[in-house]
């Protein structure tokens, strides 16, 4: 029988760091990464709390000040969609997808406390931002699962689950604290806007890989032009 030259593929295997059991490596990561979350999801109800504000500012009717909310949850469905089928956190480093969409989220919603906005303006402020939140949650959950061993990332999921709760509900805290519903909407927005990009700036800058995030699948070619 002659030569036969014979390229095999090997299954792609992703090895993830392992360590002791109990190693509690990654908690001050952990700890940031919660921090930021409750410091960006206050967007999702930002403007929900101010609402009769806005309704007063614009001369709302109900029909309009539910549109107000119902853009975000509108924008937070079609963004998890497409996040979802693009599998972007997968592809880009999700601290920067997390921190990228911070940023919009923050962006669209400080632009509504600038007077020239009207209703229309503002849904689609409001629309963004719900696609910026559904690039946050999903990014943030990811990097939770690589920051600590799995001993502990039950723990630090529920955690986290916790912290976007909280985070959600600052808006309406803030507005039971300080002045009932009638809180002014710019100041409001603004700040929380600060709040949001701070959120994101921390996961930016302040963390790193975790030791226990899988490593990308490398894409490679064999001598016959056959790709595994």
């Amino acid at each position: 029988m002659g030569n036969e030259n014979v390229t095999r593929c090997h299954d792609a295997r992703i090895v993830v760091p392992q360590s002791p059991p109990h190693s509690r490596e990654g908690f001050g990561g952990a700890a940031l990464l919660i921090a930021a979350v409750v410091l960006v999801t206050p967007l999702r109800f930002s403007a929900t709390a101010v609402l009769p504000s806005l309704v007063d500012r614009w001369s709302l009717s109900a029909t309009g000040a539910a549109w107000i909310t119902v853009s975000l949850q509108l924008g937070f469905v079609i963004g998890a969609l497409a996040f979802a089928v693009s599998n972007l956190p997968d592809v880009v480093s999700p601290r920067w997808v997390f921190a990228i969409c911070a940023w919009g989220g923050a962006v669209a919603n400080a632009l509504i406390a600038v007077e020239p906005i009207g209703v229309a303006s503002a849904m689609i402020l409001r629309f963004i931002t719900g696609v910026s939140l559904a690039g946050v949650y999903p990014p943030a959950l990811k990097i939770a699962a690589g920051l600590v061993n799995r001993r502990f990332r039950g723990r630090i999921m529920g955690l986290l689950v916790a912290a976007i709760t909280l985070g959600s509900g600052v808006p309406y805290l803030l507005a039971g604290l300080v002045g009932g519903m009638r809180l002014p909407e710019r100041p409001v927005l603004v700040i929380l806007s600060v709040s949001a990009s701070i959120g994101g700036l921390l996961v930016a800058r302040g963390l790193s890989q975790g030791a226990y995030a899988p490593p990308s699948a490398r894409f490679a070619c064999s001598e016959t032009g056959r790709c595994c």
